[in-house]
């Protein structure tokens, strides 16, 4: 993939809808396959290295935190370490080009389906309470509070036994059923008209 000048969709507007918290975990999922042995010892380094990974998605998108540039979007997590950066942006089409060309001339294929250890009843809880935490302290509305706990079980796989694996597509699946019940709040409608009314989040 190629980053340009790499916004993230302003998730404090619902929360990152059309996939991408399935692409957040499916991400964690390939970025850490080495934290893990090949025989499957070493699971409790994996399954920290894995909630802190969450735990820190969950972080960005109940602050709405949004990339000013495609290094920043790095930072963040919102961009893989494979991931190409160009900077000129005469040059982004021909850059993106000459990079599926080449993969192309690889004989590139998409990678398998990913298999994704969920979070389970453990990582909802820990995500109930951060966002409980945020909401007694100030640093979240009501509307964000609500949007969060939807947000809790999309990011923990549902109520599964930590470790459980999960398909990207069940990880779809419970976000398509939280933007349903989310798309229907009069302040997810607020929100989302003022991000098209200003480009910002508005935080009701």
């Amino acid at each position: 993939m190629y980053a340009f000048n790499c916004h993230s969709a302003p998730c404090g507007m619902l929360y990152g809808i059309g996939g991408s918290r399935g692409r957040v975990n499916s991400r964690r999922r390939r970025n850490q396959r080495s934290t893990a042995s090949p025989d499957g010892k070493n699971p409790a380094r994996h399954q920290s290295k894995t909630g802190a990974f969450i735990e820190k998605a969950f972080e960005n998108i109940m602050q709405a935190k949004v990339s000013k540039s495609a290094k920043e979007a790095a930072k963040l997590g919102y961009l893989r370490p494979t991931d190409k950066i160009s900077i000129n942006k005469d040059h982004q089409l021909y850059d993106a080009k000459q990079k599926v060309l080449a993969l192309a001339a690889e004989g590139y294929a998409p990678p398998a389906p990913a298999q994704i250890p969920a979070a389970g009843e453990d990582g909802v809880s820990m995500f109930a309470v951060m966002a409980y935490n945020m909401k007694v302290a100030g640093l979240a509305t009501e509307h964000d509070y609500l949007v969060a706990r939807k947000l809790t079980h999309v990011l923990g796989g549902g109520y599964l036994k930590p470790g459980t694996v999960m398909s990207e597509e069940y990880l779809l699946s419970l976000e398509r059923e939280a933007f349903s019940i989310l798309i229907n709040e009069e302040k997810t409608k607020a929100r989302m008209e003022h991000m098209l009314a200003t480009g910002k989040p508005l935080r009701n």
